[in-house]
């Protein structure tokens, strides 16, 4: 006869359910506000105004770790509470489970501290761009949204093939992923080791059965302890429930520490994803009301469209005074738990910096670099505010245009290439991330190939950009060729290169937006050969 489930295991599981349906993405918040503070610090770019989302929640989930332990681990962390259901699924088909050797087991658990090592050491610290479409969590919290299942994209990526062996293994070993892979989990057990509360077992009652440690969903095992010390242990009750002697104990009612764990938590995630937006706007207000610098643009309302992860992102951008005045998306299409993030920090950066070259929300870079390319798009070069040149300006605008004439004799102007002199050519040009440099080879007057050396672009927009522009540009013998919607980036990047190559004239957008009218690249051309 099956056990009745008890009192605490029903309110863990109903903590579990609601938080999946009020903040499935809340693990992945967890991480990245984590990681946004600590980026900020060793960068030197800490501003309470521009993180208080990310401490909001850093601090809810760190302290209720130290005081609790890891409650958020048990009750609330929705990746954990998908791979208790796919265990307990697995049930009704396995007859028996396997088991993995103690000792392998004590050495895969120490998988997870390294990977935390790793990402701290590289990603957070040395700032090596890690793309969100790597990670299996971000592919389980956009599925975790009923509408995303109505495309199957994400599942077809590095991050989507690992969230599938994840579900695999999950039906075979319990909280497999917990257990030895996740970097949170190795973070919230290095802290909840000085926890208040605790686990205690009587050795007078107990009878050595050693139920606790084949229940235990980390595979701890709690017959050898008197006191559960642990950073391994998630506080799921399961040992004290077992227990036919009642051995086993804790040193306080779990069911009002574990309500506690969540209101908390719950509390300053909504402070930290809904106050923001409202506090952004207010601060944007007043640094707007504080420029009284004329602006680069011509005054109205524009619109824009960029591609976020879901499909696109529409805003309107209001110019007042030469400067961007405020900025309101109108239209998209993303999960919230991401876009709020990106959404209250871009459009503030932005509007602060009067400027589109600001760094992507960690955790939410989709909608992020979508809200900054839809920005772009709509303060275009024909927005540009023609402002007189004082002396000195016009001086180097005059010596810089008879240097680009000079150097582009050797071809037809614009975007003529029918008489190009055969060889390869190198030219850069300026991307959404940084420069990209193509290899342009000439044979017989026309161009014969077109090859990308280096770029730092995210892969998703620069892979559409690069087939599209690079096949047109040789189809039609021509720069003058259309930037791919939803890349313009990258596209306008590869036109510049090419150009630059080839010695013809490219007004690259994407610079004259960042900087009011950048100058073109110093040549690259290599003689031939």
């Amino acid at each position: 006869m099956k056990r009745k489930i008890s009192t605490v295991q029903l309110f863990r599981h109903i903590v579990q359910f609601i938080s999946f349906i009020l903040f499935s993405g809340l693990f992945i918040m967890a991480y990245s506000s984590i990681k946004s503070v600590v980026m900020a610090i060793v960068n030197g770019t800490f501003s309470i105004d521009a993180l208080s989302s990310d401490i909001a929640i850093m601090v809810a989930v760190l302290s209720i770790t130290i005081l609790f332990g890891r409650f958020f681990c048990g009750f609330i962390c929705t990746f954990g509470a998908m791979e208790d259901l796919l265990y307990y699924l697995s049930g009704f088909v396995l007859k028996k489970y396997p088991n993995i050797n103690q000792r392998v087991d004590a050495a895969l658990k120490y998988v997870k501290y390294v990977i935390l090592f790793a990402l701290v050491a590289f990603v957070w610290i040395l700032g090596v761009s890690l793309n969100e479409s790597y990670n299996p969590w971000y592919i389980f919290g956009i599925y975790s949204n009923l509408s995303a299942w109505t495309s199957m994209d994400a599942w077809i990526s590095v991050g989507g093939v690992l969230l599938l062996i994840i579900i695999v293994v999950s039906f075979f070993f319990e909280r497999f992923f917990c257990r030895y892979l996740c970097p949170l989990g190795a973070l919230l057990s290095i802290l909840s080791k000085v926890r208040l509360f605790r686990i205690y077992k009587s050795a007078e009652r107990c009878v050595g059965c050693n139920l606790c440690d084949k229940k235990c969903s980390m595979s701890i095992h709690v017959s050898a302890y008197e006191m559960v010390k642990t950073g391994e242990c998630i506080n799921c009750m399961k040992c004290v429930d077992v227990c036919p002697t009642r051995a086993i104990s804790s040193n306080a009612q779990p069911v009002v520490a574990g309500t506690i764990a969540t209101v908390g938590i719950s509390g300053l995630y909504y402070a930290g994803t809904i106050l923001p937006p409202q506090m952004a706007s207010i601060n944007s207000t007043v640094e707007m009301q504080n420029n009284t610098q004329s602006g680069a643009y011509i005054d109205g309302t524009y619109t824009g469209t960029g591609q976020g992860f879901r499909g696109d992102i529409t805003v309107e951008v209001t110019v007042v005074g030469g400067a961007i005045q405020d900025i309101t998306v109108t239209s998209q299409q993303e999960d919230a738990q991401f876009f709020n993030r990106a959404e209250s920090t871009v459009i503030e950066e932005i509007l602060s910096s009067q400027s589109i070259d600001v760094t992507p929300v960690s955790g939410a870079t989709f909608s992020s670099n979508g809200i900054i390319e839809a920005v772009s798009n709509a303060l275009g070069k024909d927005v540009i505010s023609e402002k007189p040149l004082d002396e000195e300006e016009s001086t180097q605008q005059e010596e810089s245009t008879n240097e680009t004439e000079k150097s582009s004799e050797a071809n037809s102007e614009g975007g003529d290439v029918t008489s190009l002199t055969d060889g390869t050519y190198t030219g850069t040009g300026q991307g959404f991330r940084g420069d990209i440099t193509v290899e342009v080879t000439v044979v017989g007057g026309a161009i014969q190939d077109i090859t990308v050396t280096s770029q730092q672009e995210d892969a998703q927009f620069f892979n559409r950009a690069e087939s599209t522009v690079i096949e047109e540009i040789l189809s039609s013998q021509s720069i003058d060729v259309t930037p791919v919607s939803g890349a313009t980036f990258s596209s306008n990047g590869i036109i510049e290169a090419v150009s630059n190559a080839l010695n013809l004239e490219f007004e690259n957008p994407n610079t004259t937006n960042a900087q009011s009218g950048h100058g073109g690249r110093p040549n690259k051309r290599r003689p031939s050969h």
